[in-house]
Order: structure tokens, then sequence, then C-alpha cells
């Protein structure tokens, strides 16, 4: 065999082997890295799971449901605001605990403020009132709002509002979780969006 025979030999063996594999490489496209999740989101997601704020729907045994759906199951070492309270439907509360199955929360505290049908200021705890709020945002000027209660809220840069993204304004319903401030307003670490009403539209 002459070294021209052996050179044509060692050619097509490059071209039968390299070849499937340049045309396989070239028909891979690299795969694009996760996208992350928009800011907020995370931490959303994590006091989903341990905080819920409803009104009360229905009751059955230790475990209750709230008008978003979320149940809450109670348990013998529950703290209950304001102590010797008895939760009944339409009870808004504030709820603390861990979470427990599909959406459920196992309540270590719950708040309790005052019901949907109670005069305005009856019955509210005032633990609930001075780190809670839920109303219509009447005003917004910079970093704080006004709820048509007359009510300050004070947002920083940790604040999660949910849903991520939103931009709040006048008309919107709110719940608010945070911190007593000055003059009865609160330092909010957390604004969930309820909804928009008639007149803010």
């Amino acid at each position: 065999m002459n070294l021209r025979s052996v050179l044509q030999g060692c050619i097509a063996c490059a071209l039968l082997v390299g070849g499937p594999l340049a045309a396989g490489a070239q028909m891979t496209p690299p795969y694009p890295p996760p996208a992350a999740p928009p800011p907020g989101t995370e931490a959303r997601e994590r006091y989903d799971q341990t905080h819920v704020v409803g009104e009360i729907s229905a009751i059955q045994g230790l475990s209750l449901q709230l008008s978003n759906g979320r149940v809450v199951f109670l348990h013998h070492g529950t703290v209950i605001n304001p102590t010797g309270t008895k939760l009944q439907p339409g009870m808004r509360i504030a709820v603390l605990g861990s979470p427990s199955g599909t959406d459920a929360i196992d309540a270590n505290e719950i708040d309790v403020g005052p019901r949907l049908d109670a005069e305005p200021g009856a019955g509210i705890s005032d633990r609930y009132h001075a780190t809670h709020a839920y109303g219509t945002i009447a005003s917004v000027q910079g970093s704080s709002l006004q709820l048509d209660s007359g009510r300050v809220i004070f947002m920083h840069p940790g604040t999660v509002i949910a849903p991520t993204g939103t931009t709040l304004q006048p008309g919107m319903r709110i719940d608010v979780l945070g911190t007593p401030a000055s003059n009865d307003a609160i330092t909010a670490n957390v604004v969930t969006v309820a909804g928009t009403s008639a007149t803010g539209q």
C-alpha cells in the first residue's frame, strides 16, 4: 500500500466520523437559562404560605374557610386575639402560621378584626388594628398613601406588593400587613390589591 492510499483512507475515515458529529453539534441550539421570577415573587409566595387576611365564611370543628377559599386549621396552641374571642362567620381575621397541604395554613396566631356586620369600630382587636389595615386608596403621594378611612400607609423599598408589578392607584381596595407607625399609621411590609372600586375606575 502506497502513501497516497493511506492518506485517502484517513481522509475518508475523518469525514465519516467527524461529519455527523459536526452536523449534530450545529443542529442542537444552546438552551437559554431559566427565566428569573419577577421581583418580589418569591417573597410573596413565602408570605402566602404563612399569612392570610380575609373574612370567615364557614367554620367546621377546628378548621375554617375564608371568603377567598383559603382553609385555616386551628390547633390547641393557636393564640386568638383578643383572648377569649369565639370565631364566627363574618369576622375579618389575620392569620400567622405554617403551610399545611394545598394552600392551607396551620394557624399559630389569629388576630380578630371587626365582623362585617358590626358597627364601625366595634370589637376591633387593638393588636390587629395596629398592624393591619383594609380599605380603598384615597390618594397616593410618593412612598405613602392614604385610605378612605384617613389611615396613612408608609411604603419602604422592601414592601411586597401583590400582584407583583402593580402600581398602587386611588380607588384600589387593599389589605395591608405591617408594623405600627406614629399617629395610627402603618409601615407596610405587604400590600395585597383586592380590586378597584367603581369610583376609582
